[in-house]
């Protein structure tokens, strides 16, 4: 039988190294095991803060979108603003279109009034230059009738000195006083008559009441017949 116990023997140590081998790989994959369970630890560390992470950056990404809610409100409102103020441009810029066009107006008017101011000024220089040859007439004729009055007044003084020296039947006898002579001028004197209804009529400018034959108003130097004073004027 010792061959069989040798075999028994053989089979035993074959089956205890088989039995190590599997130890040794139980062993092996044990280590593994323990690494892996190492690693996985450190993995689920890491898990563990990358979730602690990412719940951070989702609270920050839940405050950023409420900003955001906020700012995209707050643009809402500024561009309802904006539109408001943009339809009130559109209204300033219709006033002030009008504003110029009525200012545009007012100019052509006012380059009128100066044009009719310039000839009205024109009007009065031409009546301030007859009114001058006027007075100068005055001036000349009154002088003319100072001198024929200061004539009539040593007529008349000439014949205040006649006296008589006596009666002798129907003869009179009269002495001159000594009476310097005057030298008189004849000319014919034109003195102005009185009109016995002179008609007036209203100034087309002032309103004053003139006479109907008037050339110009004495009050505001409007010249109502402008070709009667044109014709004085190349008289002169």
């Amino acid at each position: 039988m010792p061959n069989g116990d040798e075999s028994i023997l053989e089979q035993v140590q074959q089956y205890l190294k088989k039995i190590k081998v599997q130890a040794d790989e139980i062993k092996r994959k044990e280590n593994e095991l323990n690494e892996r369970e190492k690693n996985l630890g450190q993995w689920e560390s890491k898990l563990s803060e990358t979730e602690k992470s990412l719940k951070e950056k989702e609270s920050y990404l839940i405050s950023k979108e409420k900003e955001i809610e906020e700012n995209a409100k707050k643009l809402k409102s500024m561009e309802e603003e904006l539109k408001a103020k943009a339809k009130s441009i559109d209204e300033l810029q219709t006033k002030l279109k009008e504003s110029l066009d009525r200012i545009s107006g007012y100019e052509e008017k006012f380059n009128s009034h100066l044009k009719t101011l310039e000839d009205y000024l024109n009007t009065i220089k031409k009546n301030e230059d007859f009114l001058k040859n006027l007075l100068t007439e005055y001036s000349a004729r009154k002088s003319e009738i100072e001198n024929v009055s200061l004539a009539i007044r040593n007529i008349l003084e000439t014949f205040g000195g006649i006296k008589t020296t006596g009666v002798e039947g129907e003869k009179i006898e009269i002495k001159e006083t000594s009476v310097t002579p005057v030298s008189i001028e004849e000319k014919e004197i034109e003195l102005p008559k009185k009109p016995e209804s002179e008609e007036l009529i209203p100034c087309p400018n002032c309103g004053t009441l003139i006479s109907k034959d008037a050339i110009m108003c004495y009050a505001c130097g409007y010249v109502l017949h402008p070709e009667l004073l044109d014709e004085e004027s190349k008289k002169k």
